[in-house]
């Protein structure tokens, strides 16, 4: 596959350092950009106070850690793909209430492979990940990256209000290195994979019962808050949904 005019000139701006500068400039110019993140301020504003501890386990290139600085949290951004880093340098390097930390989250601590493709800033550590999610086979390059569980994170960092996962698909190995119950965790779900997050929450019900409640891509609500799992699940899948879903245990 060929590179697009946008893939070259990201290539381009990455190579010469200037990507994160240019980034950041034309998310600030774009206002439906601006609409979005006050609309996802307001939205994890009402799931937890300003000085929470929050996990953004899989950050990419910094979108949702810069919502929840801008909730008034601390926050740990957590991302294993080294074309991410410079970006997130760039935004958050010099932010007290935030902690960068390059590595994967898994079951176990050490080192893992993680696929990229191109100058894309998604990667997985699963190496089916990319062509199932773009139906084809794009090409993908295996480079060795840091492993860590929560389980290490909350120790070295204390115990999080809240954890938002996003790991392509790798959510069941991130909640296999959690041993103990956190407040609040969100995690993203697919109608094509909905039985992928039912084994998510049977995970989970060992630390006690459950609540959930599911949104949309755009931090819109699709559900009420219910421990009826199973329906609210089949319900998701009823309506071709995908989103993150939020889990309360107690």
């Amino acid at each position: 596959m060929h590179p697009s005019a946008r893939d070259k000139t990201k290539a381009t701006l990455q190579r010469i350092g200037l990507f994160p500068a240019a980034r950041s400039a034309y998310r600030a110019l774009n206002g439906g950009i601006r609409k979005q993140r006050a609309h996802e301020i307001a939205f994890y504003s009402s799931l937890f106070a300003p000085g929470a501890l929050c996990f953004d386990v899989g950050a990419n290139l910094g979108q949702t850690t810069e919502v929840f600085l801008a909730c008034g949290a601390r926050v740990l951004s957590v991302e294993p793909n080294p074309l991410c880093h410079p970006t997130l340098k760039h935004l958050f390097g010099d932010n007290q209430n935030c902690q960068i930390v390059l590595s994967a989250i898994g079951s176990s601590n050490g080192f893992i492979d993680l696929h990229t493709h191109g100058t894309d800033a998604t990667a997985s550590v699963r190496a089916d990940w990319d062509r199932q999610t773009y139906g084809s086979d794009r090409g993908t390059t295996a480079m060795t990256t840091p492993i860590a569980t929560l389980d290490r994170l909350i120790e070295r960092y204390g115990r999080p209000d809240f954890v938002k996962i996003d790991v392509e698909g790798f959510e069941k190995e991130v909640l296999r290195g959690l041993s103990s119950s956190v407040r609040l965790l969100s995690f993203e779900f697919h109608f094509t994979e909905i039985g992928l997050a039912e084994e998510c929450l049977e995970m989970l019900s060992r630390f006690g019962i459950l609540s959930i409640r599911a949104s949309d891509m755009d931090c819109n609500w699709l559900s009420s808050r219910t421990d009826d799992i199973k329906g609210c699940l089949r319900m998701l899948h009823d309506t071709d949904a995908k989103g993150d879903l939020f889990v309360w245990m107690s």
